[in-house]
Order: structure tokens, then C-alpha cells, then sequence
């Protein structure tokens, strides 16, 4: 369960985008963890038009000092070349992440992330501490252990979001997207 907590940004995400946004996880190894984008911006984004993209970036509850906010603040609002195309995408970014929110799963954490860190405008702390009936941790408090109990509103939560997000009218757009940003497509060194 070592990327299970994504799951939690992408549903708070999506849910609040308009109905004709198209939203996707990222593939592995880029430098955001999702995007979004207005369907009816499709034709001119297959062209290598990111201006209607938004990338997104998460993270899990971190217990650092401000430098460290600070820190991913800047590094996600810059741009990333892939200097190794094809052979290497690792943290490859297009364009800045508009979007960092940092999850918290217990609410003491949340409460003194926010009391304590002079937070940079593009980070959004989340408490998500209402989201558990039970919570266990492992590996230091970085992973959910499988014995977490989900309250029935987050699980609602995300079986709807999982339920939408499949079904979506436009996951053919997604489908497509994906095709041609994987290593055989012609936006691989784009997006």
C-alpha cells in the first residue's frame, strides 16, 4: 500500500473539476502526479499546446522544518527538461506544477504543520484525519498499513470517484493521451 494515500488527492481533485475537464494520473517517473485539461482543449494539446494544462503534485504528511516546504515550493515551479529522452523520464516536467498539497492523516500533524510553517502560496495542506475510523501506520508513519479502517464517507467518497472517474465520457480522451505520451507517442517528451 505504499501509493494508496495518491489515491486520496487524486478523488479531491477531480471532484472539484467542471464536468468537461478531463483528469488522469500521471505516468510513472514524471515529475507530477496528475493533469488536467478542458476536453475541448484536446486538438490543440495533441499539437504540443500545454498552455490549458494544469499538473498537479502530491504529497504525504512530511514532518520538516519550513526549509523543507520552502524547498518543493520551488523545485515544482520550475520547469524540468528531460535531458535523457528517450531513455530516462524521472521527474520530467513540462511546465511548472500549478497545484502541491500536502496530506495530513492525523489531525495533530495538520494542526501544527499549519501553526508552525509559513506555508508558500502554490502548497494546500489537506487534513485527511476524518477519512480513517482506524488508522495504522508502518515504516515510520510514511506507508498505510492494510488493517486501516476507511469511515464510510471517505469510502463513498472513493468508490464514487473511482466509479466517475472510470466511466468518465472522457476517459477515451485519457486513453488517448496516455497512447501518446508513452515512449512510442508523439507527445512522450512533452508531457
Amino acid at each position: 500500500m505504499k501509493n494508496i494515500h495518491e489515491i486520496f488527492f487524486h478523488e479531491k481533485v477531480f471532484s472539484t473539476l467542471p464536468k468537461t475537464h478531463v483528469y488522469m494520473a500521471s505516468q510513472s517517473h514524471r515529475g507530477y502526479d496528475g493533469l488536467s485539461f478542458p476536453s475541448s482543449k484536446f486538438e490543440s494539446i495533441k499539437e504540443g499546446d500545454l498552455c490549458d494544462v494544469s499538473l498537479y503534485e502530491f504529497k504525504k504528511f512530511s514532518n520538516k522544518q519550513q526549509q523543507y516546504y520552502d524547498k518543493i515550493s520551488y523545485h515544482n515551479s520550475q520547469y524540468k527538461e528531460n535531458t535523457d529522452h528517450p531513455l530516462n523520464m524521472q521527474g520530467f516536467r513540462p511546465k511548472p506544477v500549478e497545484s502541491i498539497d500536502i496530506g495530513f492523516f492525523k489531525s495533530g500533524h495538520f494542526l501544527k504543520a499549519k501553526a508552525s510553517i509559513i506555508k508558500p502560496s502554490n502548497i494546500n495542506f489537506i487534513d485527511f484525519s476524518d477519512d480513517f475510523k482506524k488508522l495504522v501506520m508502518i515504516n515510520n508513519n510514511r506507508f498505510l498499513h492494510k488493517d486501516t479502517i476507511l469511515s464510510k464517507d471517505c469510502s463513498d467518497r472513493l468508490n464514487s470517484f473511482v466509479e466517475s472517474y472510470i466511466l468518465n465520457e472522457n476517459m477515451e480522451l485519457c486513453q488517448e493521451i496516455d497512447k501518446l505520451i508513452s515512449p512510442e507517442g508523439l507527445l512522450y517528451s512533452l508531457l
